[in-house]
């Protein structure tokens, strides 16, 4: 895809998006404010507890064969028929399934999307937001705000990384839905950047790859070196995945802890939704050891999502930053924010680049 069509995409993206948000404004403003706000307090509430009994009865699996009636459903399931019903045509009313005559329900271009068996499905991720071991956030919010501190430091006096090293099942399937996630943005990142002129990449806290990959496949000259937690790093090993993708010998993987050290020396340096994990004093230790591996004409690029300066604009980081803000106690930052913290540790950003996903990429370079 040219640079053109993806600069006209992006301004017809932004254009759409603007004109959705202000009918809602306008939709918001005509209804009364108590309307409004009953929507805000049980509606979001009940869809995302929805997609969690949708999922974990992997309702769109059972359907992707043709529509069944609730009862059969209910049956196949072990739920009860009347409930069933009404939580589909909750789920039918957002847009997720459909609602045939006589009790019917299919699924749609939205609802597929949570089948367990697709490449860019959903499901894990919605399975784990709906686990109370994340889901239990949201009773401690008021508590968060006062105090400032995450859900896992005020129960468990830990971090919510810490007490996913203890729950290896917990930690299994978070990895999982994170790596799925990915799908959003894999793609447009590598699009979105001319990585050409790099012959070696440092993926930092890169996981299990999928974005790496997707880099190198589109740059056959180029070496890659994933950099992660050594629990990744020994999966990745174990397994064949870069030679089944195509890549056997262009990719390392190097164990470590981004908090310690990074890799020295290479051309450039990749890390996508870190640094939103931490707080300002976290992440600028991440980067300061970044400042000591990176040559001084290495170059750094940082995917993150971004917090829009118009702070009345509908903005779906300003919802994630709540998410990572009682999770893990960590921060989605304004573009001024993230300036700030890189010119703590020693860089400059000096280009900002838009996706046609909700991430952004920060070029930046030592000082």
């Amino acid at each position: 895809m040219s640079k053109l069509i993806r600069s006209f995409r992006l301004f017809l993206m932004n254009l759409v998006m603007g004109f959705v948000d202000f009918l809602e404004k306008v939709r918001r403003g005509l209804l009364p404010p108590q309307a409004v706000l009953l929507n805000f307090a049980v509606g979001n509430i009940v869809i995302h507890r929805s997609l969690y009994v949708a999922v974990e009865l992997k309702l769109a699996d059972i359907l992707k064969d043709g529509p069944k009636r609730y009862d059969d459903l209910a049956r196949e399931t072990g739920t009860d028929p009347d409930v069933l019903s009404r939580v589909l045509r909750t789920l039918t009313s957002a847009g997720v399934f459909k609602s045939k005559k006589n009790g019917y329900f299919e699924t749609n271009a939205l609802g597929r999307h949570l089948q367990s068996d697709l490449e860019d499905s959903m499901y894990a991720f919605v399975k784990i937001v709906g686990e109370d071991w994340i889901s239990d956030i949201w009773g401690d919010l008021l508590e968060t705000t006062r105090s400032g501190k995450d859900h896992y430091r005020s129960k468990y006096g830990m971090s919510f990384f810490d007490w996913l090293k203890s729950n290896k099942e917990a930690q299994k399937e978070f990895d999982v839905g994170m790596t799925s996630i990915s799908v959003i943005s894999d793609v447009p990142v590598a699009r979105a950047y001319d990585f050409s002129p790099f012959k070696s990449l440092v993926d930092i806290g890169g996981g299990h790859g999928s974005q790496l990959m997707t880099i190198l496949k589109s740059h056959p000259g180029m070496k890659g070196i994933l950099f992660d937690m050594s629990a990744p790093v020994s999966d990745l090993e174990k397994g064949d995945i870069f030679k089944k993708e195509g890549l056997a010998g262009r990719v390392s993987c190097i164990a470590g802890d981004f908090f310690e050290s990074i890799p020295a020396g290479y051309d450039a340096y990749f890390m996508k939704s870190i640094l939103h994990d931490w707080d300002d004093e976290r992440a600028i230790k991440i980067l300061s050891n970044c400042r000591k591996a990176v040559r001084d004409d290495s170059v750094m690029l940082i995917v993150e999502n971004v917090v829009k300066d118009d702070f009345n604009s509908s903005d779906l980081s300003k919802v994630l930053d709540i998410n990572v803000l009682a999770l893990m106690g960590g921060k989605v930052r304004t573009r001024d924010e993230c300036a700030e913290i890189l010119k703590a540790a020693g860089f400059a950003l000096t280009r900002v680049i838009p996706t046609e996903s909700p991430f952004t990429i920060l070029e930046v370079k030592p000082i």
